[in-house]
Parts: C-alpha cells; sequence; structure tokens
C-alpha cells in the first residue's frame, strides 16, 4: 500500500527546536540518514527516550551512541528499510515492535508506535501497534518521558504538557495515574527511581494512586523489579525515592527489610554505581544472617555474584563489630591482627565495607580506618593473603599425602599471618615444624 508523503509544513502542535544546540545539531546529524530514508519512503520517524528528555534538561549528551526511535512503520517494513544501511541489524525485540540496528559505532532501536498494556493476571505486557505518535507518547510512564522530536526537522511533539513538567520540577503521567500504572505497574517503581534521580516531586493524585494499587506489582516479574531497585540505589540520593516507596507501602512488596533503616542512612552509604546499590543492599541487609543475606538475595533475583559480593560485605562488617566490641576498652580501637581478618574477610570487597560501617559507626569506622592505613604505610599490602608455602611444598616439608593434614597447616600459616603479617618462607617452614614437633 502506498503511503502519503510526509509533509513539509509544520504541524501546529510542534515546538521550534533550538537547532542552536551543538548536541541537538549533533543528534540530528546522526539520525539524518534514517530520517531521510523513512521520510522517502512515507513513514513518520521521531527521536524518543531519555536522550530527548536529557538534551531538553540541557545536560551534556557525552556520547551519541543509543538511540531509540519510533515511527509507524510495522516491524517488518522497518526491516526492510534500515537494511542497507544497517552494519547489523538484530530482531529479538520484533515480537514487542522493535528493531534493532548498528551503523558505524551508534547503536539505534526503531520501534512502532504502540500501547502496550498488563492483563490482570499477566507478568507480560501485551503488545498492540498505534498509528499515531501521540498515542505511543500516551503509553509512556511519565509526562517527561512523553516529548519527542520529529525528524528530520527535529521539532518538538510535546501533546502531555512534559517540557513544562520538566521544568517546574513536577513528576505525572500522560494518562489519569490509575491508568498509567494499571497498564503497566511498573511505573510506580520508577516514579521513585525518576524522584530520586531527578529531583521530581510526584503530583498528589500519583502518591495516592501508587497506594492504592500496590498489590498490583505482583504481577510484575522479579526481575524487572529488581532491576528498578538497583537503578534506584546506584542514585546519588535515593531518599526521596526510598520515602516514597515506604510512604505508599510498596515497599512491602519489593523489598519490606528497606523499612528497618532510615532513607538518610541509604543514602549515606558511599560507593559508585552498581556497586554503590549492593553496599546499599548490605546496610538493608546488615542485620541478617549470612544465610539469611544469601536467601534475600536470590528472592530478588540479585546474581550469584552480586549476592556474594552483600554477603562478603555483611559478613565483614558483622567481624568489625565484634573485633571492636570485644576491646578491653573501645578506646583501644582495632589492633593490626583484628584489621587483618577484617580484611581477609573483605577480600576484593574492603571499600564496600568501610562504605557501610561509616553510616553504621563512624567512630568506630574512623579507627578501623586509622590502622588499617598504619599497616599500608608499614608496607603490608592487606589485599595480597597468598601463602608462601603452596600444598605440595607443605607435603614435601612435613612428609604429608594429600589430605585434611595438608589443610590444616595451610590454615595454620594464616593464622600466624593474621598474627604477625607478612611472613617469609623461612618463617613459614620454621612454624610449620615446630608445630608438627610439638604433636
Amino acid at each position: 500500500m502506498n503511503r502519503p508523503a510526509v509533509p513539509d509544513r509544520p504541524d501546529p502542535n510542534l515546538a521550534d527546536p533550538d537547532l542552536a544546540d551543538p548536541d541537538l545539531a549533533e543528534l540530528l546529524d546522526t539520525v539524518r540518514p534514517l530520517a531521510s530514508v523513512f521520510a522517502e519512503a512515507g513513514h513518520s520517524l521521531y527521536l524518543v527516550g531519555g536522550i530527548v528528555r536529557d538534551q531538553l534538561r540541557g545536560l551534556p549528551l557525552e556520547s551519541i551512541d543509543d538511540i531509540d526511535l519510533t515511527t509507524d512503520a510495522r516491524p517488518a517494513r522497518i526491516k526492510k528499510l534500515v537494511g542497507p544501511l544497517a552494519d547489523a541489524v538484530w530482531t529479538q525485540g520484533e515480537r514487542f515492535g522493535t528493531i534493532g540496528l548498528r551503523i558505524g559505532d551508534v547503536d539505534f532501536e526503531i520501534t512502532t508506535f504502540r500501547a502496550e498494556v498488563y492483563r490482570d493476571d499477566s507478568r507480560k505486557p501485551q503488545v498492540a501497534y498505534a498509528d499515531a505518535v501521540d498515542a505511543d507518547l500516551a503509553r509512556r510512564d511519565f509526562t517527561i518521558n512523553a516529548i519527542a522530536r520529529a525528524l528530520p526537522s527535529g521539532q518538538l511533539v510535546d501533546p502531555h504538557g512534559g517540557l513544562a513538567d520538566l521544568e517546574a520540577g513536577v513528576l505525572r503521567t500522560p494518562l489519569d495515574p490509575l491508568v498509567s500504572f494499571g497498564d503497566d505497574p511498573l511505573r510506580m517503581l520508577r516514579a521513585a527511581r525518576f524522584m530520586a534521580r531527578m529531583g521530581v516531586e510526584p503530583e498528589a493524585e500519583m502518591a495516592v494512586a501508587i497506594s492504592a494499587m500496590v498489590d498490583r506489582i505482583d504481577i510484575v516479574s522479579v526481575e524487572r523489579i529488581r532491576d528498578e531497585l538497583v537503578k534506584l540505589l546506584r542514585t546519588d540520593d535515593p531518599t526521596a525515592g526510598v520515602e516514597l516507596l515506604v510512604r505508599t507501602g510498596l515497599v512491602d512488596h519489593c523489598l519490606p527489610d528497606l523499612r528497618v533503616v532510615s532513607p538518610t542512612a541509604v543514602r549515606d552509604v558511599a560507593g559508585h554505581g552498581d556497586e554503590r546499590a549492593l553496599n546499599r543492599l548490605a546496610l538493608i541487609w546488615l542485620g541478617k544472617t549470612p544465610e539469611e543475606v544469601s536467601a534475600a538475595g536470590h528472592a530478588v533475583r540479585l546474581s550469584n555474584e552480586q549476592v556474594a559480593t552483600v554477603r562478603t560485605v555483611v559478613d565483614a562488617v558483622h567481624r568489625a563489630q565484634d573485633a571492636y566490641a570485644s576491646g578491653s576498652s573501645l578506646a583501644e580501637g582495632f589492633g593490626a591482627e583484628a584489621v587483618r581478618r577484617i580484611a581477609y574477610r573483605a577480600k576484593d570487597h574492603l571499600a564496600g565495607v568501610h562504605a557501610v560501617y561509616r553510616v553504621v559507626d563512624p567512630d568506630a569506622a574512623a579507627r578501623l580506618q586509622e590502622e588499617q592505613r598504619r599497616l599500608e604505610v608499614e608496607g603490608e599490602d592487606l589485599s595480597d593473603w597468598s601463602l608462601p608455602l603452596g600444598g605440595e611444598e607443605i607435603m614435601a616439608l612435613l612428609d604429608l599425602h594429600p589430605g585434611p593434614a595438608v589443610g590444616e597447616a595451610a590454615a595454620s600459616l594464616r593464622e600466624l599471618r593474621f598474627r604477625e603479617g607478612p611472613i617469609s618462607v623461612a618463617r613459614a617452614r620454621q612454624h610449620l615444624l615446630a608445630a608438627a614437633t610439638e604433636t
């Protein structure tokens, strides 16, 4: 079927773009080849997503290498149009209306206008195609994300007042929040993340709607909930988002243990990216045993590696708390042996231990770091826990065969390392021979 050509005259609902912005000019240049192909074929094409929002916020687009677009063309048509231009095409999202491609160093995702909703009992959205960009924008989570730029002109399409909300710092849904959250309940969690990330305030109706619909989140997969929680906990200051989760009761369906920690304590845990999110989970789960930490981590579908990280940090903080409390007086702080044992427990996550411990007990954490720095200044590497003698060397020295006795000898050397610090081969041999003589 032949489609009418895209008109050259501007739509009266479109705002003029600020083409003087060099980031916008570069962005439009990057998408121009695709825009030309779609326009020549009689299809509309729009820039959408965070890149539009962030450019309007005045944030520098440091790398334009991942671009979202939407179009009236159906997936089969998209593949045909982009094939001659693309260096690679991937179709994993085709059943959801999305075709991915790469041109040079830039990845694009082009999605047919759509509206997706959850059935009452479904964890997966149903996808229905739409024929107009306004319908596509109405199905997006918030008005500040429901802004598009028409291509190739770059003119803004903002049917729901997203730009005004962006300038006012207001978080609103394009449709009634009961409808938007009913269509995709994960948006309730996204609201918390956007509050934390962008400092926006939700309109009153939105918070009321979340409180009324918290049970609806249970139809969303645990993996999608985990991803949103991790994104929230990665932000510089998750306080506002955490407070929304607690105030609305959403936290009880996602991360109940978060209720036992103050939002400001969560904020004060240091770190970067995913490391910071895992450190904050360690704080939230600090009252649990290692086994309970593992169970909690697996319940929210953390990877085995992530669970191990959180468990390691929790275990090492417990060790620090016990060591500090067991001194003859708290003023003594930490001895060298205690610091070594804590560092050994922490493995590669000593920075995470400090990040959590500083929030739990700032004075004790300061004493721990002070003693750690002293040892490091003296030349001790608290990340190197290799032993001067390996298993074969231990067996040769003590005339042993493979078995528990070899492990016991290695453990004895580890204890010596805790007490004395780095040990030489000669000192290790002397220690093992003396111990063998005693037995």
